[in-house]
């Protein structure tokens, strides 16, 4: 059923319009969230770039509204430049947070946090899942996983979440996005609840709180970069940014499985074009040996070695780019996939962190020596606060791959039965 339903999805955005009529400028950071959040959490719809004949058509048919994106409903309801709330509302996808108290509430709906919400619900856990935009995480920027244990012929990031929410749901676990804790009161007691504070105002409680907030992409150290944000220059490479710049020369920059997978979807899905490949250091150590086969072996993608990207030139959009080593590049993207910071900074001091920020748990939070439990010792996924769990590419010391991520959302449900058990 759920393989009938993505093809028909697939064939039905094969025949033009489907779902909801978005309009805006390609190259808008306004316009590329709503097509970013839409995309994320499985809303059919259809872009139409404001300077397209279609799109002129469609703006001047609505009055000629002054600012962008423009998004019409089937009953003709229109929004214009939303709070991604208020379209989460309109686009019926919205859930409000539940006010009764949660077995285990799960911050962030990565690999992690939904297998986590899997294993948890489908063994009578009552979970509620946040996520600040729509599930994925990391891995739903990623256009093809390919060494994913039970699919040899790959997925990508966005096949991955749409079945694993499915499976979820299916289970009775439930999700609200775009939400954000804004802040976390531990629990004083064993028997108390942890609060979460969101930004929808709600006080979420929960017995036990599992963090899988993930990375954030490191931003491009070059000049000119602010001036082509999202308009240019992107962190992630879906369907959603690679269709702007169709028989185009692009780059992508990064040397992890990430930053190769990008590559080969933007080489694939355009032939004509070439993807330059800008490696600080050398293709190899810290990409799966697979995709660096793959790369070498592509004609249309050119490796560049020992390169950085010094500053970003063009006038109303990204033209080339300065190479500190071999000057001038014309491209008309930048693909960012470099370095990563922990989103954990809503958290607590009480949380300890490595000295990369990454949180640290079980062995390494007691090592830490501000465990404050004398009676016993951490679980594997515990932090420093009692019931307080991390899992995934936040966790310190952990391998930032799709199926570890997976692992640690299924140890996590066990951390979350032998708490459970020590309560009672």
């Amino acid at each position: 059923m759920l393989i009938a339903a993505q093809e028909r999805r697939r064939l039905l955005t094969q025949t033009g319009v489907v779902g909801l009529k978005v309009v805006g400028p390609g190259k808008c950071r306004d316009t590329m969230l709503v097509r970013e959040f839409l995309f994320k959490n499985f809303v059919p719809f259809t872009w139409y770039d404001s300077a397209s004949k279609d799109g002129e058509k469609l703006l001047t048919g609505w009055g000629s509204p002054q600012r962008s994106p423009v998004i019409e409903f089937g009953d003709g309801r229109r929004l214009i430049n939303p709070e991604l709330r208020a379209l989460a509302r309109e686009a019926g996808v919205w859930r409000d947070c539940p006010t009764e108290p949660m077995d285990l509430a799960i911050i962030g709906a990565g690999p992690a946090g939904l297998a986590a919400a899997v294993y948890a619900a489908s063994e009578g856990v009552s979970t509620f899942v946040l996520d600040r935009l729509g599930p994925g995480g990391q891995a739903g920027s990623s256009s093809k996983i390919e060494n994913f244990i039970g699919f040899p012929s790959g997925l990508s990031g966005s096949e991955l979440a749409t079945r694993s929410v499915l499976q979820m749901l299916k289970f009775g676990a439930k999700m609200a996005a775009p939400v954000t804790v804004e802040r976390i009161e531990p629990k004083a007691t064993a028997d108390d609840f942890h609060v979460l504070h969101l930004d929808c105002g709600t006080l979420l409680r929960a017995r036990i709180a599992l963090v899988a907030a993930g990375i954030n992409w490191r931003k491009l150290d070059a000049e000119g970069r602010e001036r082509f944000e999202s308009a240019g220059v992107h962190y992630a490479c879906t369907a959603v940014e690679s269709v702007l710049y169709d028989s185009q020369d692009v780059a992508v920059v990064g040397a992890g499985n990430s930053a190769g997978q990008a590559a080969m979807f933007l080489a694939e899905c355009c032939r004509t074009r070439t993807v330059h490949l800008l490696v600080r250091s050398r293709l190899g150590p810290s990409m799966s040996d697979y995709l660096v086969g793959r790369i070498r072996a592509t004609p249309n993608i050119s490796v560049h070695e020992g390169e950085e990207i010094a500053s970003l030139h063009g006038e109303r959009r990204l033209e080339g780019v300065v190479l500190r080593r071999s000057g001038r590049l014309p491209i008309s993207a930048v693909f960012v996939f470099i370095g990563a910071e922990p989103g954990c900074s809503w958290l607590p001091d009480t949380v300890a962190r490595d000295k990369l920020g990454y949180i640290l748990t079980g062995i390494d939070a007691l090592q830490s020596g501000r465990w404050p439990l004398s009676d016993r010792e951490p679980c594997p996924l515990e932090t420093t606060v009692p019931g307080i769990l991390a899992a995934g590419d936040i966790r310190a010391g952990s391998t930032k791959r799709v199926g570890f991520a997976v692992g640690d959302g299924s140890l996590a449900v066990t951390c979350v039965h032998k708490l459970t058990a020590i309560r009672q």
